[in-house]
């Protein structure tokens, strides 16, 4: 998603997209870009609070949803010395009144930094798998860290 285009009730107007809606807390610059780098590349944790709050002010309540976030790649967790997306998918479950569910499972160690978009949509494509039995009819939201 191009988070410079138009939204509309928090949706990107122009994307097409395999799925019902988007979120987007808005556009990585300025303060937002620095809690975002202090949060993934410095190991700023606190951080993890004001994200979900931000993304809790875009969603709103989740009731009945399962919150399933992206795994991130071992490496990066070792590196930062914690899952910063599972942290962010735990207090927006909190926030939301949502279910957090780890229902993915990585399915290769591949990096998307510096992948043009062909690249990054085939390495998507091949990246995961389902972990756990998927309720027919349940409301999932995937929580990625992009």
């Amino acid at each position: 998603m191009n988070c410079g285009e138009i939204l509309r009730d928090n949706i990107c107007e122009r994307c097409e997209l395999p799925f019902c809606r988007q979120f987007c807390i808005g556009l990585r610059e300025g303060a937002l870009k620095e809690l975002i780098n202090a949060y993934k590349f410095r190991s700023v944790r606190a951080a993890y609070f004001d994200l979900a709050e931000m993304l809790y002010e875009r969603t709103g309540a989740l009731v009945g949803y399962k919150i399933v976030p992206l795994p991130t790649i071992m490496k990066h967790v070792r590196e930062r010395g914690f899952d910063h997306i599972g942290k962010l998918a735990k207090q927006l479950a909190r926030l939301s009144g949502g279910e957090l569910c780890y229902a993915l499972e990585r399915n290769i160690n591949s990096t998307q930094v510096g992948a043009d978009k062909q690249r990054r949509i085939l390495q998507a494509q091949k990246a995961f798998k389902v972990s756990k039995k998927m309720e027919p009819g349940a409301d999932y939201l995937l929580l990625d860290d992009i």
